[in-house]
């Protein structure tokens, strides 16, 4: 269904993804996720193109909201029963950082996703899910260069050749329009 310039494009970014996650270290659990992440970040994307221009952008992303919020409940609620030998739940332990982390909490909540989310949805009625999944895969390296800016983390030659290969992976689908 797409055609084989996305797929260059997309093996191309998913090569730079998997050498740039790598950098500087040898594989680990981390390196796994970011890639699992990217992944599914595709797959949410090519969903998103079909519910997008059949629902209103409002309804589906309330129902993405809460589903994320039932799952991360659930996941702290397992978490904390999991994380002690005595087996009894403390409610303080879930409900204290939340109340004191309220504002980052609201604004990755409200802000980060809820917003960013509702705007993609938006703007998915009218740009192709291909294209936009290419557009995202740069976010390995927003990441890496904020990470190097902000926290002073190297990006070897390796994390500059990963990059490269993303950028090309963008310009390969940006040139087959």
């Amino acid at each position: 269904r797409y055609p084989i310039t996305t797929w260059i494009s997309a093996l191309s970014a998913l090569l730079g993804t998997l050498l740039l996650s790598t950098d500087g270290s040898p594989p680990n659990v981390g390196d796994i996720w970011c890639i699992l992440a990217a992944c599914a970040s595709a797959l949410f994307i090519l969903r998103l193109e079909k519910f997008s221009n059949e629902t209103k952008p409002a309804e589906l992303n309330s129902v993405s909201f809460i589903t994320v919020l039932i799952l991360s409940s659930i996941w702290v609620i397992i978490d904390e029963l999991t994380n002690h030998t005595h087996f009894n739940m403390d409610i303080s332990n879930i409900i204290d950082p939340f109340i004191s982390n309220i504002l980052p909490i609201v604004y990755l909540g409200g802000i980060s996703t809820g917003l960013c989310n509702y705007l993609q949805t938006i703007g998915q009625k009218s740009i192709p899910a291909d294209k936009a999944a290419i557009v995202y895969s740069m976010d390995p390296v927003y990441g890496a260069i904020f990470s190097n800016w902000i926290l002073h983390e190297q990006i070897g030659m390796q994390g500059y050749i990963g990059g490269l290969f993303i950028l090309l992976g963008v310009w390969i689908s940006v040139q087959s329009n």
